[in-house]
């Protein structure tokens, strides 16, 4: 699944079946939990949202934009809003990020790890980098 992003990293948008167990779950909850991951690096940015739901009106003109911004990027066609309107089970989806984090290694002195310590990422950081 690929999430798209906000220019201020304030909300996340992607597009989901309803029937999935993940959407339903998220319909149950709002809650969101997603992992961006560094194959290099072996690393992780770790994103904590609230208030995930199914966009409609304005708010799904909005993130098509965005959608549609990024994957011009990669030289993909746009999508339309037919593509998510009544009847399709596809559905572009929202949630606003509370949190972003890493996990750091806590080594002893023979450089073993002995945990995982979370660091909380300030959004500023982020942007323009991701």
């Amino acid at each position: 699944m690929k999430f798209f992003y906000d220019e201020k990293l304030q909300n996340i948008y992607w597009s989901s079946n309803l029937e999935a167990l993940h959407s339903q779950n998220i319909l149950r909850t709002g809650q969101v939990f997603g992992v961006i991951f560094d194959r290099i690096e072996f690393g992780g940015v770790y994103i904590k949202c609230e208030d995930g739901h199914v966009l409609d009106g304005r708010e799904l003109e909005v993130g098509l934009e965005i959608t549609n911004t990024s994957r011009a990027k990669e030289g993909k066609e746009k999508i339309t809003l037919d593509y998510y309107g009544a009847g399709s089970a596809q559905k572009m989806w929202s949630a606003k990020i509370t949190n972003l984090w890493i996990n750091m290694p806590v080594r002893d002195a023979n450089g073993f790890i002995l945990r995982d310590e979370r660091v909380e990422l300030e959004r500023n950081t982020l942007i323009g980098s991701i």
